[in-house]
């Protein structure tokens, strides 16, 4: 099968990000906020994993409090298979200290500053944690 090169003057494809959160609200805020990004919503721990077993995420953002299965199980689901791929989580609920024993790469509280979502995430697509 023959494809087409890229063009040497194309613009990059954008990272595409996971946003796991159980409420459409924030959901759709995360989108607007990171537009400059794909970015890919769910609303789940298990479809968040059967979204990335389909196919690339260069970084995922997840909630802690979630149905069934929470953003700390889902982070060591993540691990198992994806260990490169970083992961942040966001609460209104936990603290810095309830996390420190999870492999996040990044914590935010709720309400969220959105310039600090944003330098976060730049970041750690960058590799500088």
């Amino acid at each position: 099968m023959v494809t087409d090169p890229v063009p040497e003057n194309a613009p990059p494809t954008p990272s595409r990000l996971l946003f796991v959160d159980d409420e459409e609200g924030v959901r759709t805020l995360m989108r607007r906020v990171l537009r400059d990004y794909e970015v890919v919503e769910i609303e789940d721990a298990e479809g968040a994993l059967d979204l990335m077993a389909a196919g690339s995420v260069d970084l995922v953002i997840t909630d802690i409090a979630l149905p069934r299965m929470d953003g700390c199980a889902l982070v060591a689901r993540i691990r198992d298979r994806w260990p490169d791929v970083p992961v942040i989580a966001i609460s209104g609920y936990v603290g810095d200290r309830d996390v420190e024993e999870f492999a996040f790469d990044g914590f935010l509280h709720k309400p969220i500053d959105l310039q600090q979502l944003r330098s976060t995430v730049a970041s750690l697509l960058r590799g500088v944690a």
